[in-house]
């Protein structure tokens, strides 16, 4: 039995954000009578707004040698995306419903026990859940809008380097008491003297100092009175709420060097690290290098005398290694990228190029012991010499086809999990 279409409507990639154990268990705990319940991975009905509906194969076990009884409840919570971090997060989450096919009044009695018991809050994975075939069958197909893609900041590097990241603008402020300031919006111990607006950071054998944040950083002839009494005062009385760890500044070594590779960012930023000068190859039957001696995805076109990095997916070209930066869609891209050899070391960027030929999908079998609640409000579990099983609340027995599903939707899912592959 092919399983790969099966799992993907009884349970679209996994919603949890947090690994599960083998048999997809959520969250364990037990109502107030002792019983025990175990719910299963949510499997979401649909998401509207900040609404989501889903469902949850639960399990009930009473004291004793009582069996379980097995059933499906079905949830709605409130939704706030952080898309930045690719989670949404789940508030007010209650039990609407639930069905138990061996409960004499249908599992009433045990959704009301159930239902003080679940946690009112959760993660998500954003890009699982809208994945979903149930969530991208329920909205309403938007007008194509072509979103400008600003660059990240693409910087090449042949060594060692000490990169520090700010968030956002740099938020300066005064340390009382002291000729100095800090940037407080960085992990990163950063003073700046407000004479002379100066900025030093320190390292693990010494300090650097830069005139501006972008510009040359070199090791001080000599610092300005106080700046070393400073850094060993943060480092006595870091709060909690600070790292103990000020960053990779904490151990870089300057040595006997008079300047050192800083790299500062204050935004979305891409970072190709090189073993040296960046090694071109060609690619067999394209007018493309690529860099070989680096782990990223940079490639050169010598029919537009261009280069191009693959950065979170998207495409960005520059005349130059040191920008600037400009995003490229795929459809622009030279014919020659589709044509990278499947074989070749950076063929897993075809994913990204259309025309390409796409790889076929990895069949996914399932773990044995599984559990899934259906579509159809059915309980299912994957058996451990293959194929499915069904309950009837209380025992499992062999099913030829846990559910009934629309292919086409069972195909969309496909290409969806071997996009993201």
């Amino acid at each position: 039995m092919k399983l790969l279409p099966l799992l993907g409507v009884l349970a679209a990639p996994s919603l949890l954000a947090s690994p599960a154990p083998s048999d997809g268990a959520w969250w364990r705990g037990a109502t107030p009578e002792g019983a025990a319940i175990v719910v299963y991975a949510l499997q979401a009905d649909g998401w509207g707004g900040d609404q989501l509906r889903a469902r949850a194969a639960v399990a009930v076990k009473p004291k004793g040698n009582a069996p379980a009884s097995w059933g499906v409840v079905w949830l709605r919570a409130q939704t706030s995306v952080d898309a930045g971090a690719g989670r949404v997060a789940l508030s007010g989450m209650e039990v609407v419903k639930g069905s138990f096919p061996s409960a004499r009044d249908g599992g009433t009695a045990l959704v009301d026990a159930i239902r003080p018991s679940l946690p009112a809050t959760g993660t998500l994975s954003l890009a699982s859940l809208e994945a979903s075939p149930a969530v991208e069958a329920s909205r309403r197909p938007a007008p194509p809008v072509r979103a400008k893609v600003v660059p990240p900041r693409i910087v090449f590097v042949s060594g060692p380097v000490l990169i520090v990241r700010i968030d956002g603008d740099p938020v300066i402020k005064p340390i009382e008491g002291t000729s100095f300031l800090r940037v407080v919006n960085t992990r990163t111990l950063l003073f700046q003297d407000k004479y002379t607006s100066r900025f030093y950071l320190p390292v693990a054998d010494g300090w650097l100092m830069g005139p501006g944040l972008n510009a040359a950083w070199t090791v001080p002839a000599r610092r300005p009175p106080g700046l070393d009494d400073l850094r060993k005062t943060i480092a006595a009385t870091r709060g909690a709420g600070e790292p103990a760890d000020p960053g990779d500044a904490g151990r870089f070594h300057v040595g006997s060097g008079k300047t050192a590779p800083v790299v500062v960012f204050t935004g979305p930023a891409e970072l190709v690290r090189t073993a040296g000068k960046p090694d071109l190859e060609p690619v067999p039957g394209t007018r493309l290098q690529y860099v070989r001696n680096t782990t990223s995805d940079v490639f050169f076109d010598a029919a537009s005398r261009s280069w191009f990095v693959l950065a979170s997916g998207r495409w960005f070209r520059s005349r130059e290694t040191r920008g600037p930066w400009e995003f490229v869609d795929e459809a622009e891209l030279s014919r020659d990228f589709a044509r990278i050899p499947k074989a070749h070391p950076k063929a897993a960027v075809l994913a990204h190029v259309p025309g390409a030929p796409e790889p076929a999908p990895a069949r996914r079998a399932g773990r044995p012991g599984e559990v899934f609640a259906g579509p159809d409000g059915n309980v299912y579990r994957v058996r451990a010499g293959g194929g499915w099983e069904k309950t009837n609340g209380t025992d499992w027995y062999p099913v030829q086809t846990a559910s009934p599903y629309d292919k086409e939707l069972v195909k969309r899912l496909e290409r969806e999990e071997a996009a993201r592959r």
